[in-house]
């Protein structure tokens, strides 16, 4: 069944500020006060792909990057074609799950990807009111929330399903990242020897 998502706004800060503590939470406290890339979709630019093929639309729309997956079995990584080579930096990203059939709709940031091509992190949501953080290990993902039975899902009452925008955000400190949802922090998870990477949005 086809998914369509639409993407409000996505963007990147840089350091500013450098004094992380270890916290029993939270471990990333850094001033992300630099923007370094953005982009509100008021109009068209070089930084993302628009596409029209016979598995994806992807388009502007009233504000909007209007993404419609049309290959329902298989995720999709929309890569913005911004370079990022921060090692320490925030992403936050307003996103929403647009009308489906289908209980497996997830969309969600994905980062830290890897020239190549066999490392990432993704952070998602799906309609269940559920989230879960992943890596990209070769071929193959390694759920870094959850149960492996439950494909690394967690319940969150974060997660809003009411139609509206979520924003999900992660914050980076030499490899320690910390997530939230709509200002709410949820998860930390630690990747060893990853280069800044790309970054962009994951459809599934």
């Amino acid at each position: 069944m086809p998914v369509n998502m639409p993407l409000k706004q996505v963007f990147v800060t840089g350091i500013l500020l450098f004094n992380i503590l270890y916290l029993s939470a939270q471990q990333v406290n850094e001033n992300f006060t630099i923007p370094v890339f953005s982009d509100d979709f008021s109009s068209e630019n070089n930084l993302w792909d628009y596409l029209t093929t016979a598995e994806n639309l992807f388009v502007l729309d009233k504000g909007e990057y209007f993404m419609h997956r049309r290959n329902a079995t298989k995720p999709y990584a929309l890569v913005t074609n911004w370079k990022n080579d921060l090692t320490k930096f925030q992403i936050k990203a307003a996103l929403k799950l647009g009308p489906a059939t289908s209980e497996e709709q997830t969309i969600g940031i994905i980062f830290y990807i890897q020239s190549d091509g066999k490392g990432a992190l993704v952070f998602e949501i799906n309609k269940d009111k559920k989230f879960r953080v992943k890596q990209l290990v070769g071929a193959y993902y390694k759920f870094l929330t959850g149960e492996v039975s439950e494909a690394g899902w967690v319940k969150s009452k974060y997660v809003d399903v009411s139609g509206e925008y979520n924003v999900l955000e992660a914050k980076t400190s030499d490899g320690i990242v910390d997530f939230y949802i709509n200002g709410n922090y949820v998860s930390t998870t630690t990747v060893k020897d990853y280069a800044p990477g790309a970054l962009g949005i994951l459809i599934g």
